[in-house]
């Protein structure tokens, strides 16, 4: 984790041996870390300029456009990488969150089929696809694809917590409740699951429960308002949507003072 002392032993490497792509590659994947991306892709683009064929150098140049917002440089880099190495499904899984990332949930879904066909043991690719499937609203698919990741890592505490958004959705929130209740189990430091749990509370009309995990999900440091506002615009929506009235102290929880 000392990325400072890493790119220093790394430029010496490569002024020793300036010819070296490897060298390029893992000063690249130093700076990276460091969150020096401007440095991460120069690095990237000397060592595709040394060894132009081989694919992973464009899946990791693919990654630091990712990371500053170059979605177009980003799919370029991994299309390069899928037609130099086409049973890569790693590269088909980073071009899907690109393609999540900027709402084409189609292409991210066919990507994160391919990658699911050539490693159908990757138990990420199903999450990955899960979420896709969720922002286009097939609650069906998503929880089929929740339901393949948990099978494969029963660990994975995100899998459970998104499965709980989706039967959120479905009105199902014995289920929902029941998955956040795992998902806060396998990890206790997870405001978001807190803050899902609450609101599922909420539509039970189970007040204190969801003042618990709200307040509880506020002192973690999560910014429960801006969350639900995302999801509900209001309190007032939330009400009149669901038919319920909040207690005055959760409804003061829920907005801006």
């Amino acid at each position: 984790g000392d990325f400072a002392a890493a790119i220093e032993d790394y430029s010496r490497a490569i002024d020793l041996n300036p010819e070296d792509a490897l060298f390029y590659s893992s000063r690249g994947a130093a700076y990276r870390s460091a969150g020096d991306f401007a440095a991460a892709i120069e690095d990237y683009s000397r060592v595709i300029d040394l060894a132009p064929e081989n694919a992973l150098f464009y899946s990791s140049r693919g990654a630091a456009y990712h990371d500053i917002g170059d979605f177009a440089a980003a799919i370029k880099d991994f299309s390069k990488a899928i037609d130099l190495n086409p049973e890569n499904a790693r590269a088909y899984s980073s071009r899907g969150f690109v393609y999540d990332d900027i709402g084409d949930f189609a292409a991210a879904i066919k990507d994160f089929s391919k990658a699911i066909d050539l490693n159908p043991e990757n138990a990420n690719f199903y999450y990955d696809r899960g979420l896709a499937y969720g922002n286009i609203g097939d609650f069906a698919a998503a929880i089929e694809d929740f339901n393949k990741a948990i099978d494969l890592n029963p660990e994975d505490d995100r899998a459970y917590s998104n499965r709980g958004v989706v039967y959120t959705l479905k009105m199902d929130f014995a289920a929902a409740i029941e998955d956040f209740n795992k998902a806060i189990d396998l990890n206790p430091e997870d405001d978001r699951a807190y803050t899902r749990r609450g609101v599922a509370w909420l539509h039970l009309k189970e007040w204190q429960k969801a003042k618990a995990d709200l307040t509880t999900a506020k002192d973690m440091g999560f910014d429960i308002v801006a969350r639900f506002q995302k999801n509900y615009e209001s309190v007032e929506k939330f009400e009149a949507k669901n038919k319920v009235k909040m207690p005055k102290d959760i409804a003061a929880l829920l907005q801006r003072k």
